[in-house]
């Protein structure tokens, strides 16, 4: 049986998304429509917000973004949600006060859904990073995230691997001043 496109429409956001891709971070619309889609599997709306802000916070963590704490950023999802419920139970109101929450809520479907940390500007140490978070906060969205920095990747790879074989070289020596001094404690006793 074909699947229609309007049963796929989402009241005020559009049709529904199989999963967020794409060079930017996600915006409202794209929450939203990717909600509603696992909401049509999971039936869940708590587990549907958790795999969305989950979804989310792999672009952040790809863009090197710092973020809220995971169970804020599920409020702030919940939140967005049920500003989306409360229009579309007065989607047949036809008030002045009700067309313009619909028109503004509209106009947000496409801004940044925003789960950066509070001070996510003064943590970000690369100013590129810095610089794609200012331009994806402003309406027009623009820039993209290109793909891996493999010269950032292998320096990182290489400051983790010292900073392990420095843990090594401590532990052994911990191990060694520990094997040590059980020895002479025996040969003391003895």
């Amino acid at each position: 049986m074909a699947v229609l496109r309007k049963s796929t429409d989402v009241y005020l956001i559009g049709p529904m998304k199989r999963e967020l891709l794409g060079g930017k971070l996600p915006s409202n619309r794209d929450v939203l429509s990717y909600f509603h889609y696992l909401l049509s599997t999971e039936k869940d709306v708590k587990v549907s917000a958790k795999i969305v802000i989950d979804k989310c916070f792999e672009f952040y963590n790809k863009a090197r973004i710092p973020t809220r704490a995971h169970q804020h950023c599920i409020t702030k999802f919940l939140k967005l949600y049920e500003r989306w419920k409360k229009l579309k139970s007065h989607s047949s109101r036809q008030t002045v006060r009700e067309i313009a929450n619909r028109i503004n809520f509209s106009e947000s479907l496409d801004l940044l859904f925003d789960i950066s940390h509070r001070d996510a500007l003064k943590l970000i140490t690369i100013e590129e990073d810095r610089e794609f978070l200012i331009l994806q906060r402003q309406p027009n969205r623009s820039g993209h995230m290109i793909g891996i920095d493999r010269t950032l990747a292998t320096k990182e790879k290489k400051k983790r691997e010292k900073k392990e074989k420095e843990e090594d070289r401590k532990q052994k020596h911990y191990d060694e001043i520990e094997s040590s001094s059980k020895f002479s404690f025996c040969h003391n006793n003895g």
